[in-house]
């Protein structure tokens, strides 16, 4: 299924790793060379000016400047020695920078190797692809719109350095939808804060978790469950701003071909202010050692996914879990278990947690565990 998203007059910069390149998005219909940098026009009319593309190369190539200089104060207190054989791999980082005007949208991305590429979108509306996350349910105006699930939440929010932690099973391919030209299939927790402020303008939404993908291995048919985290920030009346996130450069194997096992159980940490930043981690089993995936063996493997920026949140309204499917005619099928939900390692006592929502699925607790079965032929 292919979803519209909206995008917001802002530019990102989005440090990612092994991610596929940005011309596989769409056809490119002219390609021209600027300041040392490939231009793909993927429509006719994104033929813009010459001086508007040399200005956006520049401002692109300051922040990812700036960026990379950031990246290398952090590897170094991580203490990551230039000598150590894995010190490339560590810092294989793709920069992709991203920025809106009225007429176009431009995707820039520089590697370590490889001709920087900047992308040149008409700024109607951009189709998610088959490799990039689908939104999620949370920030819907109903429960779910363009799909069904179950969901809970849980209102021992902690302070700033808290964390929710639990244990997820994944479903067995039987008890979860497979047709991934039709259905998205996800499980995953994260936060809410409603604002006070007038029409909740200052709202945060993080989505943090699993989705399925079925390309992965080293022969791309392999199922596999990897690591999404959007967070969205209600910036202007029905207006949801989404902000980067990157993956941690050590912890980093469970993903690009790599996934967690269907069937197992990764334990899930979720921050919402860790050291300033959103933060997830996935400690689980992987269906290979690395995330190039060209062999199949099970591993153990931590990922972690953070904000980009510091957003400092100081507070949160609420907690949750949630199994969902999003699918174009509400239907689908999907289940997971979470065990042992605690907060700062403490279990959550029964009075914490919400009223079940469901849509086409049953959510049952039992203590500080909670099953969620979505089944639109069955509920």
């Amino acid at each position: 299924m292919k979803k519209i998203i909206k995008l917001f007059n802002m530019s990102i910069l989005l440090s990612s790793l092994f991610f596929s390149p940005l011309t596989a998005l769409a056809e490119v219909s002219n390609e021209s060379e600027s300041k040392g940098v490939t231009v793909y026009h993927l429509e006719e009319k994104t033929n813009g000016s010459s001086e508007k593309i040399s200005q956006i190369i520049t401002q692109a190539k300051e922040v990812v400047k700036e960026q990379r200089a950031e990246q290398s104060k952090y590897n170094l207190l991580k203490s990551i020695s230039a000598t150590d054989d894995t010190y490339a791999s560590k810092l294989n980082y793709t920069y992709n920078y991203i920025t809106f005007d009225d007429d176009f949208i431009y995707f820039y991305e520089e590697s370590v190797s490889g001709t920087p590429e900047l992308l040149i979108y008409d700024n109607e509306n951009l189709v998610t692809t088959d490799n990039q996350p689908k939104s999620l349910a949370s920030t819907q105006t109903d429960f779910i719109s363009d799909g069904v699930g179950g969901k809970i939440t849980i209102t021992k929010t902690g302070s700033a350095g808290s964390y929710l932690s639990t244990s997820m099973t994944l479903p067995t391919l039987s008890q979860v939808s497979t047709n991934l030209n039709t259905y998205t299939p996800y499980n995953y927790g994260g936060f809410e804060y409603t604002s006070t402020n007038a029409n909740s303008i200052g709202s945060w939404v993080a989505d943090m978790g699993l989705q399925l993908y079925n390309n992965l291995g080293p022969s791309s048919n392999q199922y596999g469950w990897k690591p999404v985290v959007i967070l969205k920030q209600l910036t202007a009346i029905s207006t949801w701003t989404q902000y980067a996130t990157a993956i941690d450069s050590v912890y980093n194997e469970g993903q690009y071909k790599n996934g967690y096992k269907v069937g197992t159980s990764p334990v899930m940490y979720f921050w919402y202010n860790y050291n300033g930043k959103v933060r997830m981690k996935v400690d689980g089993t992987t269906i290979c050692p690395t995330r190039t995936g060209e062999k199949l063996e099970d591993t153990h493997n931590i990922t972690i996914i953070e904000s980009s920026a510091s957003w400092n949140i100081s507070t949160i309204s609420r907690w949750k879990i949630l199994s969902t499917v999003v699918s174009s005619d509400n239907t689908g099928k999907n289940k997971a278990v979470f065990s042992s939900i605690k907060v700062d390692g403490i279990a959550v006592d029964s009075s914490y947690f919400g009223t079940e929502q469901t849509d086409q699925a049953s959510v049952t607790r039992s203590g500080n565990n909670v099953t969620i079965i979505v089944d639109s032929d069955t509920y």
